[in-house]
């Protein structure tokens, strides 16, 4: 029964009880035609209620719908989840003893999702295709080496001397290997048949000095541009060149530096050193006069 048919009822008492309460028919009656007057002014709004109350279900009702439905479908995967988490739980709580209580074991998260076979397929292929590809630019890399290091030499095995403007010594395990120019090297400038160093090779002696002074100077990409009198960027791609001539040189795939350090600069894997003039080696050598090389072009590249 609706609130508005309930006071209706309410409001049809007995004619007997009227008579025995005293009150009269009259008044009842008037009483009555006022809460029908005020039930009807209020009828439209009880309406608007009832009709948004239903449109707000309806609104609701595809959302609701489909929170059911992901908690129905996530059911079995949290199940899995509480089931995993309690037997990772219960095998470190065996390996405590072994442990110890304050070790922390940090168990990575995947980092990408498939979500078919045909994914799968399509990652291992592409990972055995760089994978060819690396045993090709090895082996390309090996074909082009000028100098001759032995077969699986790593860059930390290597140390390099330079010698003077147009040459370096390279040693294997403290073994010399030989004297080589620039040119073997790949870092001589190609507009000029004086066999200058280019770019990297001016960027090899800065790093060597730096192996030798690098309390005072480090090998920052700054540092360098400001140096060299060239940009940030451009001190960048340098470097990049220097490390592919490298790898060419003694045919060694694996990069030649460490990774940057925005504190110690660049640093390489192998052992630099500079002329043995300023490594001091105590050795007898000229002094007096400018340190200037007549063959070095010092003019912007």
């Amino acid at each position: 029964m609706s609130t508005y048919a309930k006071v209706i009822h309410m409001l049809e008492l007995p004619k007997q009880r009227i008579a025995n309460s005293g009150v009269g028919l009259t008044i009842v009656e008037s009483a009555k035609r006022s809460a029908q007057e005020a039930l009807e002014r209020m009828r439209p709004l009880f309406e608007l209620a009832i009709k948004f109350h239903r449109h707000n279900q309806e609104a609701l009702a595809p959302t609701i719908n489909s929170a059911l439905a992901f908690q129905e479908a996530a059911k079995p995967v949290l199940q899995t989840i509480l089931t995993s988490q309690k037997a990772f739980a219960d095998m470190v709580r065996t390996m405590r003893p072994v442990t110890g209580p304050d070790t922390r074991i940090i168990i990575p998260l995947p980092t990408r999702r498939y979500q078919s076979a045909e994914d799968v397929a399509e990652v291992l292929f592409k990972k055995l295709e760089q994978r060819g590809q690396a045993k090709q630019r090895t082996k390309s890399l090996d074909k082009e080496k000028t100098i001759p290091v032995p077969d699986g030499t790593q860059w930390n095995e290597l140390r390099i001397d330079l010698k003077d403007n147009r040459t370096v010594d390279v040693f294997h395990k403290k073994e010399r290997l030989g004297n080589y120019d620039y040119e073997s090297l790949g870092l001589v400038r190609r507009n000029t048949d004086r066999k200058v160093p280019d770019r990297q090779g001016e960027l090899l002696k800065l790093l060597a000095i730096a192996s030798i002074f690098g309390g005072s100077f480090k090998p920052t990409i700054s540092a360098i541009a400001d140096h060299m009198n060239i940009s940030g960027n451009a001190c960048q791609q340098i470097k990049k060149s220097l490390s592919r001539k490298l790898q060419i040189a003694f045919g060694i795939q694996g990069s030649p530096f460490h990774r940057y350090d925005p504190v110690a600069g660049y640093r390489t894997r192998f052992e630099l050193r500079p002329e043995a003039l300023l490594r001091g080696d105590g050795e007898i050598h000229a002094s007096g006069g400018s340190l200037y090389d007549e063959a070095t072009d010092y003019t912007e590249n």
